[in-house]
């Protein structure tokens, strides 16, 4: 009867730990969307294309910086197994970083006017998002539901106050 009533009812633990992460991506999606409309009024039309075209490159860099290898840090069972491959996608994203930077080095002078004048940001950027990616799959294999979701918010919220920060005292437009 027992193990019949485990099936049927979830955990309290369960719920609660689906809360926080739920409550963390409700939080990020808030301010996501109260950020935007202000991120938008800032900056001038070109240059919030040119804003929008450089989170969509660091996005998509950061995805790939690693290959896709860091999903298989919640598959891993042995601990030691597990720092060795969180290690070895950390040096992988230093060194996708590095050669990022190099491209942009060499190819600065052929990229959109407000990508080129901030390229170089380009892959610290990646590194930054890299680190909090393979943080966020770290801390979902280790069961700490609460800090993915805190990290969720920090990120979202980081990034929206640089965005208004850089638009209010870097803009140069007419916005």
């Amino acid at each position: 009867m027992r193990k019949l009533l485990h099936k049927v009812f979830i955990p309290v633990a369960l719920i609660k730990e689906s809360g926080k992460l739920t409550l963390g991506n409700l939080l990020s999606f808030i301010i996501t969307i109260v950020g935007y409309p202000i991120i938008a009024r800032l900056y001038p039309d070109d240059m919030y294309g040119s804003f929008a075209l450089f989170q969509a490159i660091c996005l998509i860099l950061i995805q790939v910086s690693v290959f896709g290898y860091h999903e298989a840090l919640i598959l891993i069972k042995q601990e030691t197994d597990f720092k060795l491959l969180f290690s070895q996608l950390t040096v992988l994203l230093l060194f996708s970083s590095l050669l990022v930077m190099i491209i942009v080095i060499l190819c600065s002078s052929t990229i959109n006017q407000f990508v080129s004048n901030y390229a170089w940001l380009i892959p610290f950027t990646m590194f930054i998002g890299g680190i909090n990616l393979l943080n966020q799959y770290a801390f979902l294999r280790q069961k700490r539901f609460g800090l993915v979701s805190k990290l969720k918010v920090l990120d979202r919220g980081a990034f929206q106050s640089v965005a208004v920060a850089w638009g209010t005292f870097f803009n140069h437009g007419n916005g």
